[in-house]
């Protein structure tokens, strides 16, 4: 099997499973490459016994999912799920990393880590991860769903700008009619790239490139694939459709007073089709927001960081457990509220996960797996009396 070669060190024996697949040709799965990466072979003390929901979870099924997006990792040994970023990174309590780091140790995590990498950048090299035209070429469902998208969407939009006209237009919280029908053509045109995103998500093949990104989490979204291939959607500047900057209209192309999708930024065609001159104006006007967001963004939350990190240089917790400043005046009672470290939080919410601590024991130990187990009880006599015997 040639991946051994790929990222076993010089002392590091590795032990080829059985293949799950015998005729006509002996073939090993993924799945049981990552389990080998994990524990090449059975002297290796390494137990991982892990559940992560992926971001593509169907919702139903578990393991028996059909995106196959419920991950379990049982004694080492990856029973189901497609590894993406929830499992591999992402800062997920439940993670991959974050259990072999809990569970075992932080060097058995880096040379677990070190093998996937080399296995990684060795298939890479080989192999290679390209995207073409043939990803983002429109297909006949999409075009015919598309359409069908875009013309409910204006349809909804003339009924609205029908009942603005009338003043029968219903009017929402805080707002009057002209920001009420501008709040819901910009919700009913915002809902058309969604629905189209979805619909791509579901029929685009499993092979296809983008898709594979968007769902592992390397790079990209839902939103970049259905702009390449479907509708690059309503523009929007301060969240609100594009403002006149003519007079009475956005550009001079339209009509004055023109409150018509086309007219404020909505775009319906993809990059793929290609844009109209006054479609690419409106994306260029969203996209200069974008950049000056995250510029004055960074300014803004680098100062913060720094004021707050000014104000709480000087807290302390003390010994009695309270958090005081430099004076000893109190801030805080108890660190936090409830005195616990989040770095050492097991769970979410919880100090220990004990469903988590449960599966490890019942893994891990190698005594008679048909024994009865104790109830709730029994386990509270046997408490008391290792603790009596302690004392004693």
């Amino acid at each position: 099997m040639q991946f051994c070669a790929y990222f076993a060190d010089a002392n590091e024996r590795v032990e080829i499973p059985p293949p799950a697949i015998i005729k006509p040709k002996e073939l090993w799965t993924g799945k049981q490459l990552i389990t080998v990466l994990l524990r090449p072979n059975r002297q290796t003390k390494v137990y991982v016994n892990t559940v992560v929901e992926e971001r593509h979870y169907s919702g139903k099924g578990e393991h028996m999912c059909r995106l196959d997006g419920w991950v379990i990792f049982q004694n080492s040994e990856l029973i189901s799920g497609l590894l993406c970023k929830p499992t591999m990174g992402g800062g997920s309590k439940n993670g991959l990393f974050y259990s072999l780091i809990r569970d075992n140790s932080p060097e058995i995590a880096s040379a677990c880590m070190l093998r996937l990498s080399k296995f990684s950048s060795r298939w890479i090299s080989n192999y290679g991860m390209s995207i073409g035209i043939s990803d983002v070429t429109p297909f006949k469902i999409l075009t015919e769903n598309k359409e069908r998208l875009i013309q409910e969407g204006y349809d909804k939009c003339t009924i609205n700008i029908k009942k603005f006209k009338e003043n029968t237009l219903e009017l929402k919280a805080g707002c009057d009619a002209d920001q009420s029908l501008e709040a819901n053509m910009n919700g009913d045109l915002g809902k058309i790239r969604e629905q189209a995103g979805k619909i791509l998500k579901e029929k685009l093949p499993r092979h296809n490139a983008p898709l594979i990104m968007a769902m592992c989490g390397s790079k990209g979204s839902n939103i970049n694939l259905c702009q390449m291939i479907a509708c690059v959607g309503q523009q929007t500047t301060n969240g609100k459709r594009m403002p006149n900057g003519f007079l009475n209209r956005s550009l001079p192309h339209f009509e004055p007073h023109s409150r018509e999708p086309a007219a404020k930024g909505f775009v319906q065609n993809a990059f793929y089709d290609g844009l109209s001159a006054t479609e690419f104006f409106f994306h260029t006007i969203g996209g200069r927001e974008g950049l000056i967001d995250t510029a004055v963004k960074t300014a803004t939350s680098g100062y913060m960081h720094r004021r707050l990190m000014k104000a709480m240089e000087d807290l302390v917790v003390k010994y009695d457990g309270t958090v005081r400043a430099s004076g000893e005046q109190i801030i805080q009672f108890t660190f936090g509220e409830d005195g616990l470290d989040p770095m050492f939080m097991d769970d979410k919410k919880l100090p220990v996960s004990l469903g988590r601590l449960y599966t490890i024991i019942r893994e891990s130990t190698k005594g008679d797996k048909t024994e009865k187990s104790l109830s709730g009880n029994e386990i509270k006599t046997l408490a008391r009396q290792s603790i009596v015997e302690e004392e004693t």
